[in-house]
């Protein structure tokens, strides 16, 4: 799949689903506003039409209850992936990997690195609960702007999932710049899950990530500013067996058939 990339020159429009409501067409100027990609009225036009007005390799499409983006054979959009599926399994009191990995709990605060979708920030939103704090951050302007919009706007048949989203607060800025001003001890968890140049192939799930986010493990600088800025632990992700973890120097303390995690105590 073509990869997009704030860095290349793919030129993205802005417009809205087809006989959009007034409060569609404001979202959809807004989101322009915010991301600086150019807005264009649908009018009745289908997509094909409307690129070919705009001059653009794709298109965002602001709908009533999400942001789809269209670039060449790819469509894919905010959704919640395995969000669901996991806090269900937790609500059973069966084990979660990275909750276990995090030692995570009621109250906690946590700062992931590497938003995406936000499918991991919700399932820490939903342990640690309302007295807790997440804060996801996404290097991506496109696709913080998407995935904010679409965990204040999605709402789930769980109304415990749904309030677990509306808690997480998704904040557009990289990592580095990030944890180099934080105060030390100011978040129990610091969390990553890096995007790599290669995933699987099932997981298509990811494609909206892959799409507009951007790969690269957490440098040694950036994980001694997590040790310092974490109260209990860093923690982060890997493809198994774990060969970016061990060359970070994490310890493992999770290993699965596809991923593994490692921990930085502090």
């Amino acid at each position: 799949m073509a990869r997009l990339s704030e860095n290349r020159p793919v030129r993205l429009a802005v417009t809205t689903s087809l006989n959009a409501t007034p409060r569609v067409v404001a979202e959809a100027k807004g989101f322009s506003a915010d991301s600086g990609c150019p807005y264009v009225p649908r009018k009745g036009r289908n997509i094909p039409e409307v690129l070919s007005e705009a001059r653009m390799g794709g298109v965002i499409v602001v709908e009533k209850n999400g942001v789809v983006v269209r670039a060449g054979d790819a469509v894919c959009g905010f959704h919640p992936n395995t969000t669901g599926l996991r806090i269900v399994a937790l609500s059973k009191e069966k084990r979660d990997r990275m909750v276990s990995a995090m030692g995570l709990r009621p109250g906690d605060a946590v700062l992931d690195c590497t938003c995406g979708l936000g499918t991991d920030a919700v399932v820490a939103s939903y342990v640690v609960g309302e007295g807790g704090t997440v804060h996801a951050l996404e290097a991506s302007l496109l696709l913080a702007l998407i995935v904010r919009r679409g965990l204040q706007t999605y709402v789930s048949q769980a109304a415990s999932i749904t309030r677990a989203m509306r808690r997480v607060r998704v904040i557009h800025a990289t990592c580095e710049e990030v944890l180099a001003d934080l105060p030390a001890r100011s978040w129990d968890v610091v969390y990553f899950d890096p995007l790599f140049d290669s995933t699987f192939e099932d997981a298509t799930g990811l494609d909206i990530v892959r799409l507009l986010g951007r790969p690269g493990a957490p440098t040694g600088e950036t994980l001694q500013d997590g040790v310092r800025v974490a109260r209990r632990c860093v923690v982060m992700k890997d493809r198994a067996p774990g060969e970016a973890l061990m060359r970070l120097g994490f310890r493992i303390v999770s290993r699965g058939k596809k991923t593994c995690y490692g921990v930085m105590e502090v």
